[in-house]
């Protein structure tokens, strides 16, 4: 009984012996396999850079990759070519600033300043010109220059807005306060205010129907109309209802 075990175990030795030949000749291989691959890439490396050198010893150079997506460019209405970040370039290939663009109506066709400045345009056309003057805004008006003569705060800056339906808007503003007068020819023109307001009220101010709107106690917002046009003031830090009527009596 115990020969028969020491036999077992010499052929589980012998076994262990082959198998371990065996995989020491496949790792072998492995090992042999793995190094000539190793040398091809190598050698195609070395050849990828020896027409490297010899490109460059032609006087070759190799282009960059496009950067300016002018490769994956579209084109807009005019034809001028735009990428995907809305950067337009002209026929050199030269971004064209924002100031220099060309507005165009819904068929590509460039629209000129006359048709800007149109009052008799559509009404649905919010494009707008922003003047850095009274003096250029006032003459460009068809519907007749107006502004709040009385504001509850120093203003620091002023802008002029025009757009092409012909409303228009003037917006002061400080460090604390932004506040736009509009002009325009329906209600719905001069009120684009989303804001929910808990308060109305409508007060008469010099024979004009004045709706004033506020929120617990501050007043933000006020519409009218007088003869063919609609006016809003509205005050985003708000104010008292005070001071919104002396806003709207001192419009001329």
């Amino acid at each position: 009984m115990k020969r028969k075990i020491a036999l077992n175990r010499l052929t589980a030795g012998l076994v262990v012996c082959v198998l371990t030949a065996a995989l020491a000749a496949g790792c072998g291989s492995g090992k042999k396999e793995g190094q000539a691959e190793k040398a091809d890439q190598a050698g195609a490396a070395d050849t990828v850079t020896a027409e490297a050198d010899a490109g460059k010893e032609a006087g070759q150079t190799r282009e960059p990759p496009a950067t300016g997506e002018m490769a994956d460019s579209q084109t807009d209405a005019l034809g001028n070519p735009v990428n995907d970040d809305g950067v337009y370039y002209d026929e050199d290939g030269n971004i064209v600033p924002p100031e220099e663009m060309v507005q165009v109506d819904e068929d590509g066709n460039p629209i000129s300043e006359e048709d800007m400045m149109d009052s008799e345009g559509d009404g649905d056309d919010w494009s707008s010109v922003e003047y850095s003057d009274r003096e250029s805004f006032e003459a460009d008006i068809k519907t007749g220059y107006e502004e709040v003569t009385r504001l509850p705060f120093e203003a620091s800056n002023t802008f002029y807005m025009l757009y092409a339906n012909g409303v228009y808007e003037i917006q002061y503003e400080n460090d604390t306060s932004f506040l736009t007068f509009t002009k325009g020819r329906t209600e719905d023109e001069v009120n684009r205010i989303t804001v929910a307001f808990d308060k109305e009220e409508t007060v008469d101010i010099k024979g004009a129907a004045v709706k004033i709107l506020s929120y617990e106690n501050d007043t933000f917002l006020a519409t009218w109309s007088r003869g063919d046009y609609y006016y809003s003031i509205y005050l985003d830090s708000g104010c008292t209802r005070d001071q919104m009527i002396d806003m709207v009596d001192s419009v001329k």
